[in-house]
Parts: structure tokens; sequence; C-alpha cells
């Protein structure tokens, strides 16, 4: 009975396998002896990002454009404390790979890449004070323009029977923000009120910004963490990146 079950999981694996092989064949696989390893993985990120953008719901990745953060801590600041709940980040899949290096033998990824535009657009619980102590629901939107980051991730390789698998352990992001806007909108506001408190953002917009950019930067390491190992629990660590010179369909070699 034992040998039976083991026989029917293992057909059943080798199905789901197959499955999942055939709905990911848009997937471009890069070679290990590649000589141009770097160049053929930026071209199958480019290749996939449209796939990333909407979900690719056969391998447990929710839509990545919007980036779904829940809940976020945008500033805690003594005068200013804004907190949201279904918060979401726009605009990951508008982006140039400034500079991209994976090196296999410290597991280590390096990355520089630019945003055309990110934005966040949530309602906020938001806690200030000008003259008095104000606390109001409303809208707050926060529109970076070129931002630039530099991506540390770093993998581990570990072994599930004679099968090599990897996953992230870790991802740093250094988000560099230089043209930005900051706007709330309150949902209860008078006229006077509302132009108050939108004088007071844009005279502390510069501390408003820092003491938000490090959260920012964490929430969405935290998130797309998520994301990538959602992807490489599906497969093997040979299968991402086979020790042999194979290249993309859409890069030159």
């Amino acid at each position: 009975m034992s040998n039976m079950k083991n026989f029917a999981q293992n057909k059943y694996n080798d199905i789901y396998k197959s499955i999942i092989a055939y709905q990911t064949s848009y997937i471009p696989v890069c070679g290990l002896r590649n000589p141009n390893l770097d160049k053929c993985i930026i071209n199958s990120v480019i290749t996939v990002t449209e796939k990333l953008q909407h979900g690719i719901p056969e391998l447990d990745l929710p839509p990545a454009d919007p980036l779904n953060i829940g809940t976020f801590v945008l500033t805690d600041l003594p005068n200013f404390k804004a907190v949201g709940s279904d918060v979401k980040l726009k605009g990951l899949s508008n982006y140039h790979i400034n500079f991209f290096h994976l090196d296999v033998e410290k597991q280590r990824t390096d990355i520089n890449i630019t945003f055309d535009e990110l934005s966040l657009n949530s309602v906020f619980n938001v806690t200030a004070r000008i003259l008095f102590p104000i606390e109001e629901t409303g809208n707050v939107l926060l529109t970076a323009r070129n931002a630039n980051a530099h991506i540390v991730l770093t993998y581990v390789v570990t072994k599930r029977g004679d099968k090599r698998y990897h996953y992230y352990s870790s991802m740093s992001i250094k988000l560099i923000v230089t043209d930005f806007d900051v706007e709330f909108h309150g949902h209860s506001f008078d006229k006077t009120l509302q132009e108050a408190i939108e004088q007071t953002i844009q005279h502390n917009k510069k501390e408003l910004l820092d003491a938000s950019i490090g959260n920012l930067e964490k929430a969405t390491s935290k998130k797309c963490l998520e994301i990538i190992n959602n992807l490489t629990k599906h497969f093997t660590y040979d299968e991402m990146l086979p020790d042999r010179e194979i290249c993309c369909c859409c890069c030159c070699c």
C-alpha cells in the first residue's frame, strides 16, 4: 500500500511539475556558463515584467504593480504621524536597470535601478500638530519622480533529497529621491484647516520624506522578498540557473 501511495505521489508531483513548466515557459532561463549571464538575466527580467505586473496565479504571485504593502507607517514624527492600511505602491513596473551583477560564489545580487515614477495614494489616519492637535482620516499622496534604488539580494542554496533549491534570505533597498511631492486631503477638513495643514506639509516636506523613506525601504523589501521566494519555491536551483551555457531567447550571447 505504501509503495502505491509513493507511486501516486510521485506521479502527481511529475504532473504538477509538467503543468508548471508548460505554464511558465514564458520565463527565459539563463545558464551559469553564459559569458553574458548578467545581460541574459536582465533581459529575462524585462521579459516577465508584464506578467509580474498582473500577477502569476500558478506561481502564487500576486500583482506586483501596484504592490500591496498592507498596513504601513509612513511617518512617526512628533508633529506629524501617518498610518495607513491597505497601502499600495504604484510604478514598480516602469524602470530602467542601470547595473546588475550576480555573484554566484557569494550568492549575492547587486542591482541599481531607476523608476520613472513611484507613488503612494491611500487612506491614512493622520495625527498632526499645527496650533492645536489634529487627528483626521484622509488621502496621502506621495509621488517620487526618477527615484533611484540600490538593491542587494542574498540567497541560500539548500538540498532536499538529491535536488538543490534556493531561497532569498535578505533584501535591502536604498532609495534616493530628490524630486517628489507630498499632499494630504482630509475627509472632513474645512478650507482653512486644509490650507493650514498643506502649508505645514510643504514647509516640512524634506523632513517628512527623510522620515518616511526608511519605512518605505523596509516595507518594500519585505514584500518583494515574499514575492521572489514564492517564485523560487516552484523550481530547483538547477532549473532556475542550470550549470551550462544557455541563453534566453531574447538576449544576444
